[in-house]
């Protein structure tokens, strides 16, 4: 049994200096956790800018806010 899993888009490497307002691409209403290098966590709805600062992989976790939703939460680095 194959389980879909909610749908975004980040690119596979970015090259930023200092700081970046991002948003990862996506149709659907997300909720995004993102763990940033150091492990601090932060959270953003779709169509907000995250601001990327530090050096190193971030985590990018997707799921949609309703519970009941029938699409699995994704994660990216």
């Amino acid at each position: 049994m194959t389980t879909e899993k909610v749908n975004f888009e980040i690119p596979a490497s970015l090259s930023i200096c200092e700081a970046y307002d991002f948003t990862p691409v996506t149709n659907e209403n997300l909720f995004f956790e993102i763990t940033k290098p150091n492990g601090e966590t932060m959270q953003s709805n779709a169509g907000d800018a995250i601001k990327l600062d530090q050096n190193g992989i971030y985590s990018f976790y997707g799921c949609n806010p309703d519970v009941s939703a029938p699409l699995s939460p994704e994660i990216k680095p």
